[in-house]
């Protein structure tokens, strides 16, 4: 299903919104590393159209070998509640 409060999230400009983040390599075909200036407290993967399909906790690494090819969205939580969402492709 599609997941429109994640779009809406996604897309709207926010005053808690993260800084200075860096997503790499990108694409990738196993791995995002995830750097930034506050302490990450949650990184979580969504599919095109919004479904959660990976989420790790207080690491700046996701392994995304197991998704398949295609568009992803990495969402970024720092310990504040700051967040930013940045694309990869998975390849």
């Amino acid at each position: 299903t599609f997941n429109s409060t994640f779009i809406e999230n996604t897309l709207s400009t926010q005053d808690n919104t993260l800084q200075n983040v860096a997503v790499y390599p990108n694409p990738t075909s196993d791995f995002v590393m995830v750097t930034s200036q506050s302490s990450i407290a949650q990184i979580e993967v969504y599919s095109y159209i919004g479904q959660l399909v990976k989420k790790n906790k207080n690491q700046n690494r996701i392994d995304i070998s197991s998704l398949k090819t295609g568009l992803y969205f990495i969402k970024i939580k720092d310990i504040n509640g700051n967040f930013a969402t940045e694309k990869v492709l998975k390849k």
